[in-house]
């Protein structure tokens, strides 16, 4: 057997190896599917199972997070939880301006009818993120509202940056 074409099998290692590699780690290796990166609690808050967006976002300003705070009426414990949250939002330091803190109704929000269960999420949980296009994804209850919030917070920052384009005139 010669090797007088061995730039062209090098080539094709080089190239297919690494496809084949990747394709029997990924059909073999269940740690790496999404679902099992859920189960394993990399987050502090919970993941939403089922969809709940926010109804109305035209007030929103669609290039920042959203730190949302549920209550009907924001008496002495909203407010402590209020102040909590602007906390965390003052503790983002430079990143704090692609986020913002804003206090909702239940009745603002649009929940999938499927889920039986669903209106009760927003009265189990003190406080959400919700992306820039206003879908909720992370809860909190009030016991998280401190460096657990803050650390799922900077992350998704950090892995999701909102890229603001200036107006170049």
């Amino acid at each position: 057997m010669t090797f007088k074409n061995w730039p062209l099998y090098l080539i094709l290692f080089a190239t297919l190896g690494p496809a084949v590699l990747a394709l029997v780690l990924f059909q073999h290796n269940e740690n790496l599917t999404t679902q099992s990166l859920i189960d394993q609690g990399k987050q502090g808050g919970d993941f939403l199972q089922f969809p709940i967006r926010i109804a109305d976002t035209s007030s929103f300003n669609h290039q920042q997070w959203h730190l949302i705070k549920v209550a009907e009426s924001c008496d002495q414990d909203c407010q402590q939880q209020m102040s909590r949250l602007y906390a965390i939002h003052t503790a983002l330091g430079k990143r704090r301006d692609k986020v913002d803190v804003l206090i909702r109704q239940p009745d603002d929000f649009s929940i999938d009818s499927h889920s039986k269960s669903a209106d009760k999420i927003l009265e189990k949980y003190s406080a959400f993120i919700a992306t820039p296009g206003g879908e909720v994804i992370l809860a909190y209850k009030s016991g998280q509202l401190d460096k657990t919030l803050l650390k799922d917070l900077t992350h998704l920052i950090k892995m999701n940056p909102i890229i603001t384009l200036s107006k170049q005139e």
